[in-house]
């Protein structure tokens, strides 16, 4: 309901501030970032760039 084209047109319109989009940002990657620090497995190289991950 409020994402993609909607979100970008509410941002350019005022009803949504930059500021506002950044906070939830950084709360998402905050997030994502502690979970991965509690992830004690190590992944190789190959995993990581493979085509199924890049997708």
């Amino acid at each position: 309901m409020y994402f993609g084209d909607k979100l970008i047109k509410a941002v350019k319109e005022g009803k949504v501030s930059e500021d506002r989009i950044n906070d939830a940002a950084i709360r998402i990657v905050r997030t994502l970032l502690a979970f991965t620090e509690a992830d004690d497995k190590e992944h190789s190289k190959d995993v990581i760039s493979c085509k199924e991950h890049i997708e």
